[in-house]
């Protein structure tokens, strides 16, 4: 089904926007030349539904003038090119505005802000039609209190978003942020901070804990919710977020980043009762830290928070905080934060998390700090989720579950030490240099492991290795090498074999073989040293061209501002990046496709099935044979041999002086080979048939390689577990 239908609080059944809905959206942006990846797609589906959403709300939407209310302008019947033109000219320029004219409310300030940064990457008013089209068709937010909709599609979309992790900037599970504000049990009459809110999961679980605890409506307890957040995506979807539950003007949601204001300001504030953050930890922030916090200077944002989170704390006010392993443990200014902490504050609860919990943003091990400010910790209670029966770890098939804290809730209260309960005194603390990193000394020491299986197949795998680098061997010593330097090569096979680049070695070493004339039948060969190539050939042979041997052909990209240039499935188009960590020889399609009248527009060539593709802007090197028909953008520059039978033999040859050419290709920063430069690269030439054999013993070779590269990896990734197992045997004796 397409979409999910809820009961509202009005007793109607409407749909809601699922992620079926949302994938379908995504596939009409692709579609969209001027969209460049997810993070785009994310940027403009936000600012749609955070538009939508306003247009729900009657109070708010009658501070929008009629022109510009979203149920007038996509219910206008612009044309494709007027509905772009509309929202680039004048509706964007309007909402940016709002806060500059005489009578404007909160709302306005709040509109403007978060559209401070937004832009419309759609170029095309045929898709950006259809994209609103499935908003209106699936999202009603005039009698929707659908609570969950956008954590559900953010949650959704960062799926797709493949560095969300990489500064540690991650999705907080729904189940985690509900546990931590179940715990922290906040009220209407508190005031209720998420200092680093992201897309506002923490701020929306206290308003849903409050509503129903206290049987209020969504507007009555948005005095009392505060999110600070640095970057203007996530501040639309919090606002976002804020705006469907039914909280009116979220004006506590504040695009700033709360770490640019010195500590001793916030001191002198009103304060916060509760604080629920999950700050983002393994970013480093660029900022004057000695204007922060001039007694507490580190750059690592996890450690900030904390010294923060100090701060803003009222006197007896409660926190709930994610952190990684490392600030439990790490020196320096880590170990004197940790000191303050606990002679500010009573640290009553450590929960400790097991990995996979941030699956699939980060796999970083992580706890959850519980705090009252006021009092100093004389002990602390530590409780660790264990997973569940059956899982290994969480995973996008099995992520974490609200239920799976019902253990930690059960034994919240206890103080009996058990298998996922333990406590440590401030005086151990003290003693173990302010370290909060305490195992469960409840828990049993590790069994030993018993290796016998795994032994038995690092041995099956070193033989099976042992068997093809002999028969690689075997194969190389049949040609008539009369060189002394290949022969010490050859008789040290199986140490290249075993370097961590042994493929590039082993490849490096037949591909020269080939090209140096030891792969033919020729007995007794000679070389003739010049300066017309990159190395010496046999006396035989002759240096050419790759003009005299085949047609070099650039490419092209088709005008991204024409949508109908691109197509779903026409002509494969490709891009140096569709090469990137391609093993295979033979390639037929990337990640887009053009169509023919692209094709037609613009300089890019259709390279028949055959032609050897080669990336000739940085990285300069990656090659491929083309299974098809396909073009490509001007990242390559392409060889069509005159004689297509010859196609392997200068794709090997290709691999093998890449590394020459690259050295040769012009730029500094940006390299690339010039098209004068392709056509005069140098080519080894024997006769057709030599140079056809030679190719088909490169190929008997590569396969080789191939398979002992794998049984390579195989071998030392279980030799490697067997030395882990064997040095922790020693632990469990």
């Amino acid at each position: 089904m397409c979409c999910t239908y809820v009961q509202s609080l009005c007793g109607v059944v409407i749909k809601v926007l699922d992620s079926n809905n949302i994938k379908k959206i995504q596939n009409i942006m692709r579609k969209d030349p001027g969209v460049d990846g997810d993070a785009q797609r994310i940027h403009q589906l936000s600012w749609l539904l955070f538009l939508k959403s306003i247009d729900g709300n009657s109070s708010l939407n009658q501070t929008i003038d009629e022109n510009y209310k979203w149920s007038s302008w996509t219910n206008n019947n612009f044309t494709n090119s007027e509905i772009i033109n509309f929202i680039d000219s004048e509706l964007f320029p309007y909402i940016k505005s709002l806060n500059n004219e005489r009578k404007s409310t909160d709302i306005h300030n709040i509109v403007s802000t978060v559209f401070s940064g937004v832009k419309n990457y759609m170029t095309s008013g045929k898709l950006l039609s259809e994209v609103i089209y499935e908003i209106n068709k699936n999202l009603n937010f005039d009698i929707s209190d659908d609570r969950h909709l956008l954590g559900d599609v953010y949650e959704k979309i960062l799926n797709d978003l493949k560095n969300a992790g990489n500064s540690g900037e991650f999705y907080t599970p729904r189940p985690l942020t509900s546990f931590i504000i179940d715990r922290l049990n906040p009220c209407s009459k508190d005031r209720i901070l998420d200092p680093a809110c992201g897309t506002g999961g923490f701020l929306t679980c206290a308003a849903d804990y409050i509503t129903n605890h206290e049987n209020l409506h969504y507007n009555n307890v948005g005095d009392c919710l505060y999110g600070f957040e640095k970057k203007k995506l996530p501040h639309l979807l919090c606002t976002t977020n804020m705006l469907m539950h039914g909280i009116n003007e979220p004006s506590g949601i504040l695009l700033k980043n709360s770490l640019e204001t010195p500590v001793s300001e916030y001191e002198s504030s009103e304060g916060y009762d509760i604080i629920a953050t999950n700050p983002p930890f393994g970013g480093v922030e660029d900022i004057d830290i000695s204007k922060f916090s001039s007694e507490f200077t580190s750059q690592e944002t996890a450690d900030l928070f904390i010294v923060l989170i100090i701060s803003l704390l009222k006197d007896k006010g409660k926190a709930g905080v994610v952190l990684p392993d490392g600030f439990l443990f790490g020196t320096g200014v880590k170990r004197k934060i940790r000191e303050e902490l606990l002679e500010k504050c009573n640290v009553h609860t450590i929960v400790r998390l097991p990995k996979g919990v941030f699956y699939p943003y980060t796999n970083i091990a992580s706890n959850i700090l519980f705090f009252t400010k006021g009092k100093a910790t004389k002990k602390i209670r530590y409780i660790e989720l264990e997973y569940p029966e059956g899982y290994k770890s969480f995973s996008k098939k099995k992520p974490i579950q609200y239920e799976h804290f019902k253990d930690i809730i059960d034994n919240w209260e206890s103080t009996k030490n058990s298998n996922i309960c333990w406590t440590v005194d401030i005086e151990e603390i003290k003693h173990n240099d302010f370290s909060l990193d305490f195992k469960n000394p409840m828990k049993k020491a590790r069994s030993f492991v018993d290796t016998t299986k795994n032994q038995l197949l690092e041995k099956k795998y070193y033989s099976e290795y042992k068997d093809k680098l002999s028969k690689l061997k075997n194969l190389i010593l049949t040609f008539p090498i009369q060189d002394t330097v290949f022969e010490e090569a050859i008789s040290r096979l199986e140490e290249f074999s075993m370097y961590d680049n042994s493929r590039q070695h082993l490849e490096d070493l037949v591909l020269s073989l080939g090209f140096r004339g030891y792969l033919s039948n020729t007995e007794n060969i000679t070389h003739k040293h010049d300066k017309s190539g990159y190395f010496s050939i046999p006396n035989n042979w002759d240096w050419q061209c790759f003009e005299e041997v085949g047609t070099i052909i650039s490419g092209g990209t088709p005008s991204t501002s024409e949508a109908d240039y691109y197509s779903e499935s026409e002509i494969p188009w490709l891009t140096p990046a569709d090469l990137y960590g391609i093993d295979e020889t033979f390639i037929s399609k990337g990640a887009r496709f053009i169509s023919k009248l692209g094709l037609q527009k613009s300089s890019s060539k259709l390279i028949p099935a055959g032609g050897v593709l080669f990336s000739s802007r940085a990285p300069i090197g990656h090659v491929a044979i083309a299974k098809n028909d396909l073009c490509t953008n001007q990242g390559f520059k392409s060889i069509i041999p005159y004689d297509m039978e010859l196609n392997k033999y200068f794709y090997y040859y290709l691999k093998f002086v890449g590394k020459f050419i690259d050295e040769e290709a012009s730029g500094t920063t940006f390299k690339e080979v010039s098209m004068r430069q392709m056509k005069k690269i140098p080519v080894p030439i024997s006769t057709k048939s030599e140079m056809v054999d030679i190719a088909l013993k490169l190929d008997e070779l590569f396969e080789l390689i191939t398979k002992i590269t794998r049984l390579t990896k195989n071998y030392n990734n279980i030799k490697k577990q067997n030395c882990f197992y064997s040095i922790r045997n020693l632990y469990s004796i």
